[in-house]
């Protein structure tokens, strides 16, 4: 806990919505998150990860792999972003992706270590999403 503090991270576990096509690299992402004390939701792809902030809580932070099949990374970021203003990680094998993207891009491969420290500092500059409503 006391590596939450130092980030200015909050106490509670915020929702993160994980999303990656390789169904190995996103269950290790996930325990990586879900030991940090996060609150973890997985996708497979941009059209059920649009599926799962329909009928779940509302996120702290979009993961994002950009090459997917259908939709990729950036639109469902783009869907995401207009919706609710959360932020994103994107996360790429391929360098190349980085340009003109709407977040950070976290290159492949990294280690769950990583991961988790770019996750905190993320949520610590940007602070908690509010619901205008």
């Amino acid at each position: 806990m006391a590596e939450f503090r130092q980030y200015g991270e909050q106490s509670s576990p915020k929702p993160i919505l994980l999303v990656d096509d390789n169904e190995q690299l996103r269950h290790i992402m996930a325990r990586a998150l879900d030991d940090a004390g996060y609150i973890v939701l997985q996708a497979t792809d941009g059209a059920e990860a649009l599926d799962v902030l329909a009928v779940g809580p509302q996120i702290q932070l979009l993961i994002t792999d950009i090459a997917m099949p259908g939709m990729n990374g950036i639109e469902l970021a783009s869907h995401c972003m207009a919706a609710s203003q959360v932020p994103v990680l994107f996360i790429s094998g391929n360098p190349q992706e980085s340009t003109e993207l709407p977040g950070p891009i976290l290159p492949k491969p990294f280690t769950p270590e990583t991961l988790v420290d770019t996750v905190k500092r993320l949520l610590a500059i940007m602070g908690p999403v509010v619901n205008p409503m």
